[in-house]
């Protein structure tokens, strides 16, 4: 396995121990590893593209805490 094949694989083994129950999402995955962001931005932002909650701004921010 070469070099930057195996980052890969523990930059998107990070992202999805980051990610806990939400599903990871290849695309973002890609695009994040290609613009060389941190494990924990790719998370943030798979967790902000999946999320389409429609309620008060207040109950969002608390449902997101970490």
């Amino acid at each position: 396995m070469d070099k930057e094949l195996l980052a890969r694989k523990l930059y998107s083994e990070r992202v999805n121990s980051l990610l806990g129950d939400c599903q990871l999402d290849q695309s973002i995955l890609s695009e994040m590893w290609e613009s060389k962001a941190s494990p924990s931005d790719a998370a943030k932002a798979i967790i902000d593209s999946q999320s389409e909650f429609e309620g008060p701004a207040w109950l969002s921010r608390y449902l997101n805490r970490r």
